[in-house]
């Protein structure tokens, strides 16, 4: 294996138990046998992860604590008054939509999952963490 080959391992290993334990910590999964929280904080504090990066795990985790508590939906779905089509909308204002934005229930759902940054899976994860129907 070269180096370059090696490097993207490494980088892969530790940008792998960044994303699942931001999405543990958002409510985005759930906990598995092979996955959970105590794991993911384990690994961080672990030569194993000293020796594939030079980061300090206790930032690491803190600034993604601090993202994964700060993560909330900024544009929702909502159907038109004569219930025809649907919309995407900023989610502190439901009666504007967005222009271009109207649709049939599903492309709106991808739509706004891509302007909150998420896949349509994690997108409706968020809002049923969050109570949000649509």
């Amino acid at each position: 294996m070269t180096d370059a080959g090696v490097n993207n391992l490494r980088f892969a290993i530790v940008s792998q138990a960044v994303d699942d334990y931001f999405s543990l910590l958002s409510m985005l999964a759930s906990p598995t046998v092979n996955r959970n929280i105590f794991m993911l904080e384990d690994f961080f504090h672990s030569g194993w992860f000293a020796l594939l990066c030079d980061l300090d795990g206790d930032v690491l985790m803190e600034k993604i604590q601090k993202k994964a508590k700060n993560m909330k939906v900024k544009y929702l779905v909502s159907r038109l008054p004569d219930g025809t089509r649907y919309y995407v909308h900023k989610a502190q204002e439901p009666n504007i939509p967005i222009p271009d934005s109207y649709g049939r229930r599903e492309h709106c759902l991808q739509l706004a999952a891509k302007m909150n940054g998420l896949d349509v899976k994690s997108y409706m994860r968020m809002l049923r963490r969050d109570g949000i129907k649509v």
